[in-house]
């Protein structure tokens, strides 16, 4: 199958969904509509504020229609995307509550420099360029300049980007930043994403067995845990600001890892299976409305109490189980931390003593690259596996449990089709709910295709692809629970990173005055204590937060599961339709096509 297939594919099933006239479907069809139209990979551009990603972009570009010199506490995340339909560029707004405005360029220079509390990101669509062709762009602060909203954005959308451009100026080399923005990325990124390393502003007359080359790409391959291909970006000797590098091979490089052979079947394949999905759905819902039609007033009040029974049953797991779990794990976050900022302490301490005949500087080197990193990160990972084990046993009594209330419920609309056969086996086989649960399409919609989001690239769409129901009883809340908690634990890890860098600030305090022989260890190791304060602090407030927001995104998750069973043969006055035998009719009629076209369902 090509993507012409599955465009044709769509427009087929589209017929049937244009019938239902259903509005949560038709926002599904839109938004897959979409991503079929436009199957772009997302790129990022990483790096600290002085790196020169910004010159990069507007060397792919052509002309400099990003800024060089922003504000670095004030730099908004900028999204450059391809337009056939227009002829100059055009500037938006994307907030954070998903409404989209567009700007003037002196409005948009303006949000750059200083953007409101309501700019999620900006966007720069531009006209057809060659070499952006099937790719999304971001620019992005550096790690130095990252607030907190800003960051935030980063941590929802580096995981879902598919390749990542890191980009180090070769006469500022890997600083201190770097290190810690590189440890943060490779936290939040998948095995599986494309990272790429530039070493920008580079003289032309540096070969590739350059020392600073050398040591930048051993830097990195170790930090990304991953071999890193290493782009060189020259410039020439007096060349100004104004010049910008074209940097061929980097965007060959780049076209290459979104073009190939192996992804574009993969991107294929995975938007075949959300078709699939919205196929299914459009099915149930005609299931439905034929149901609705034939089943009699007693019927539908069964149901009902079936349908209410099951809701309650809901209530109960997220009163007995999901809440005080969380609310558990949630007090138990400073205790933890607690004893773990003692741990590091202990460690550091030790540390810093063994080191005899060591000089200061070189201390300071050895804590705040080997000791104090390798210190936290034990910690935490002992956390995530305290965290884990948990919610693992959490999970399994909620799939009994909610098992049992399926499968009781299932047991009691049998019963209510006592005076039809047909109806009972339908009902008792799961069928329409069968297909409701196949929500693959619903769940990366709801995760990436609103609120203001970034959304995630269609590459990365086959990560969140879920399983297919398969057994109607097995581990259902536990699939989807996973993703989440995969995301969080994520962030965690992220958080963990960006707060190290608070201690190793604090740490370089010390090496910036003269200290006393005799006592510059007595102060470093105040100036640790006080930096794992601020670890701690900083550490304690993102992971209760995290927590509170996967709580509630456990709840909301089996409140839909629970809801997608005991709405299965509910529909809404608004929902009623007259047309049903045309539906049917129709319906039949699309998997005919379909079957026709060769297009499996």
């Amino acid at each position: 199958m090509t993507f012409s297939d599955l465009k044709k594919k769509y427009h087929v099933i589209q017929k049937l969904i244009e019938a239902i006239n259903n509005d949560k479907l038709n926002t599904l069809s839109k938004f897959m509509h979409s991503r079929i139209s436009s199957p772009e990979s997302f790129v990022t551009m990483l790096g600290e504020t002085s790196s020169g990603k910004s010159t990069l972009i507007n060397g792919l570009l052509g002309r400099k229609l990003l800024r060089t010199s922003a504000a670095p506490t004030t730099a908004a995340v900028v999204e450059i995307m391809v337009d056939a339909n227009i002829k100059e560029p055009e500037y938006y707004a994307i907030n954070r509550n998903a409404t989209m405005g567009q700007l003037d360029t002196k409005t948009f220079i303006a949000l750059s420099n200083k953007p409101d509390n309501l700019l999620s990101r900006l966007q720069i669509a531009v006209p057809e360029v060659k070499g952006l062709s099937g790719l999304r762009l971001f620019d992005t602060p550096g790690y130095g300049s990252i607030v907190d909203k800003h960051e935030e954005v980063l941590r929802e959308f580096i995981p879902n980007s598919d390749v990542i451009i890191y980009v180090i100026g070769y006469k500022i080399g890997i600083q201190e930043n770097d290190f810690l923005f590189m440890r943060y990325i490779q936290e939040l990124i998948h095995d599986d994403t494309d990272v790429v390393v530039v070493v920008n502003r580079c003289p032309s007359s540096v070969s590739e067995f350059d020392r600073r080359l050398s040591e930048i790409r051993q830097y990195s391959e170790d930090l990304f845990h991953r071999q890193v291909p290493l782009f060189i970006v020259s410039t020439k000797v007096g060349s100004s600001d104004d010049v910008l590098p074209p940097a061929t091979e980097l965007w060959l490089h780049i076209n290459s890892l979104i073009n190939s052979q192996e992804r574009q079947k993969m991107l294929v394949t995975t938007l075949d299976s959300y078709l699939n999905d919205l196929l299914a759905q459009a099915d149930s819902l005609v299931e439905k409305h034929e149901l609705a039609n034939i089943i009699s007033q007693k019927e539908q009040e069964e149901l009902k109490v079936c349908a209410d029974e099951l809701r309650k049953k809901g209530v109960r797991i997220v009163e007995t189980e999901i809440i005080p779990t969380f609310d558990r794990l949630i007090a138990d976050v400073p205790k933890f931390l607690s004893q773990s900022r003692s741990t590091i302490y202990d460690q550091l301490t030790e540390a810093i003593d063994n080191e005899k005949n060591a000089r200061m500087d070189e201390t300071i080197t050895f804590v705040n690259n080997h000791s104090l990193p390798m210190a936290v990160s034990n910690e935490i990972k002992e956390y995530e596996r305290r965290l884990i084990l948990e919610l693992d046993a959490m999970n399994e009594r909620v799939d009994d449990y909610l098992n049992e209330a399926i499968a009781n419920y299932y047991h009691e609309i049998e019963l209510c089709f006592t005076t039809n056969a047909e109806l009972a086996a339908r009902a008792g086989g799961g069928k329409i709910v069968g297909k409701v649960m196949e929500n693959g399409l619903k769940q990366y919609f709801a995760t990436f295709g609103g609120a203001g989001g970034a959304g995630a690239g269609v590459a990365n769409a086959a990560k969140h692809l879920l399983k297919k129901a398969g057994d109607l009883f097995g581990k259902k809340f536990s699939r989807e629970t996973y993703n989440v908690l995969a995301h969080t634990l994520k962030k965690i890890g992220a958080t963990s990173v960006k707060a190290i860098g608070n201690v190793v600030t604090v740490i370089i305090e010390v090496a910036q005055v003269i200290i006393d022989y005799s006592t510059w260890k007595t102060k470093l190791k105040k100036q640790v204590n006080k930096g794992l304060d601020d670890w701690y602090d900083e550490t304690l407030e993102t992971i209760t937060k995290d927590l509170k927001n996967l709580k509630n995104r456990n709840i909301d998750t089996l409140n839909e599961i629970i809801n997608e069973f005991a709405s299965s043969y509910e529909l809404s006055e608004e929902e009623m339709v007259e047309n049903i035998p045309i539906l049917i009719d129709l319906k039949n009629e699309t998997y005919k096509k379909l079957e026709e076209l060769n297009y499996e369902p």
